[in-house]
């Protein structure tokens, strides 16, 4: 297997595109930036992409818990794999577009 087919050098662990998208109160936004900025890159305001081994992404996702209050903050994680596989999952608080689409 070759890095290009999505995986790595060192260990053969699977590489993921990763996505990640939060909306969390402003007291936590410089924390959860911060903790991200360390594991991918900074796409735009509350959008960080990067390519993690599946251990590492277990890792950032168990450790960006510790800044989140899921009553009132809201996450996006994207999941791509080589060839064509995508996982989405989304944790905390239902956004407000949801809200108002399923009343519809």
């Amino acid at each position: 297997m070759t890095r290009k087919e999505g995986y790595s050098r060192n260990n053969d662990s699977k590489i993921i595109n990763t996505l990640i998208i939060y909306d969390v109160g402003a007291e936590r936004v410089a924390k959860v930036h911060k903790f991200l900025s360390g594991h991918l890159f900074w796409e735009q305001r509350s959008v960080f992409s990067g390519n993690l081994s599946s251990t590492v992404l277990k890792r950032v996702l168990i450790n960006l818990e510790r800044f989140l209050d899921f009553r009132h903050d809201c996450v996006y994680c994207y999941y791509l794999r080589y060839p064509f596989g995508l996982f989405v999952e989304r944790w905390g608080k239902r956004p407000l577009s949801d809200e108002i689409v399923s009343r519809l």
